[in-house]
């Protein structure tokens, strides 16, 4: 069900909105520079944010709109604006209905089987493993000249051990003016369906709506976009990677001796794990597809593919962040210098005197 609540006054004061938020502290300039439209008017819903010159019994104190938005999110439902200058502002409420029967589209992940509603679809894609990089902790990828956040449902099914495919649909979702993908292992297609309320405990998850169950017996939960949505920005307070989920490092080396020393350094950090060891670039480019590192570590002098080779590959296919690990002999320094020319690396310098330390987590997750 939508509602709508119109009016034909001046509209919203965008940069007074803005202006308010940094003053309060809700968020910095820095941030307050990358808002598009639609973030920026999302901004009257924040907590404690007014735009009132003086405070009254009846405004001013910034608690009015962050209500009616914890309401309909109770609902399981959302709200976008529309402001025009001059001309006035929209509110659109959409909120689903207790029993009702609602046009999905089914689709498979992590083996099981799930609607979103019809409605929030935007389209359908299909992507391939090497179209997903790593923004901020998040995963995102390219769709025509738009940059969109990616989601997966791991944590609402059973995960099932082994590779993820090359390629995988993606459904874009829209919500109030904002886009992100859904990644999803198969389609099944579009059906109607009636609402039920279930003992499960996943019906009482934030990301789920309800469910529903076919004729043949299979239950399928219906999604809450909104609860999605709000999934996927969680997630950056976390740490990027997830909390329970550690970096994952790939140590490159020809030297039997740094395969040993590298991952000892490493594991003293406990949000570091070491997943394997590679002896050349052949044989770490394919580690790399089979273990999914966050972080490689590469020496430069290899046989066979050397770490220049080695860092083609990875540029042009895989984007995975490279730490490179290179001995300061003539021949190394070339090497080094050469690397350096991809605009993809920088040079630490240390002296052999100097003592081992454990790199920070931070600076795994920045990537180098």
């Amino acid at each position: 069900m939508i509602i709508e609540v119109q009016d034909d006054g001046r509209g919203l004061d965008r940069e007074k909105i803005v202006r308010c938020a940094i003053d309060n502290g809700i968020l910095t300039p820095e941030d307050a520079s990358r808002l598009n439209e639609t973030e920026a008017l999302q901004l009257v819903f924040a907590p404690g944010l007014s735009t009132a010159d003086e405070i009254t019994e009846i405004s001013g104190r910034g608690v009015g709109l962050d209500v009616v938005k914890s309401a309909i999110e109770k609902l399981k439902g959302s709200v976008a604006i529309e402001s025009v200058a001059g001309k006035g502002t929209t509110f659109r409420i959409s909120v689903p209905l207790t029993l009702a029967s609602i046009q999905t589209l089914l689709f498979r992940a992590h083996g099981r089987l799930y609607a979103v509603p019809l409605a929030s679809v935007a389209e359908i894609t299909r992507i391939s493993d090497g179209d997903i990089h790593r923004v901020d902790g998040h995963e995102v990828f390219q769709l025509r000249d738009q940059v969109q956040m990616l989601i997966r449902l791991d944590r609402l099914g059973p995960r099932i051990v082994g590779e993820r495919a090359k390629r995988v649909f993606v459904i874009v979702i829209h919500l109030g003016g904002r886009r992100f993908g859904l990644a999803v292992d198969s389609l099944v297609g579009e059906q109607e369906l009636v609402i039920k309320a279930l003992e499960d405990r996943l019906v009482t998850s934030p990301l789920v709506s309800g469910a529903s169950i076919l004729g043949d017996g299979t239950v399928v939960l219906i999604l809450n976009v909104p609860g999605l949505d709000l999934s996927s920005l969680e997630d950056t307070s976390s740490g990027g990677h997830g909390m329970s989920e550690k970096i994952r490092v790939l140590v490159v080396d020809d030297s039997a001796l740094m395969r040993k020393l590298i991952p000892q350094v490493l594991l003293h950090d406990p949000s570091i794990e070491v997943v394997g060891t590679a002896m050349d670039g052949l044989i770490g480019l394919r580690k790399i597809d089979e273990l999914r590192p966050h972080v490689v570590t590469l020496d430069l002098e290899m046989p066979r593919m050397d770490g220049i080779e080695m860092l083609k590959q990875i540029t042009r296919k895989r984007h995975v962040p490279v730490i490179v690990v290179s001995a300061h002999s003539e021949e190394g320094a070339s090497l080094t210098l050469k690397a350096l020319a991809f605009r993809r690396l920088r040079l630490r310098h240390q002296t052999a005197r100097c003592r081992f330390r454990t790199p920070s987590a931070d600076r795994f997750r920045a990537g180098t």
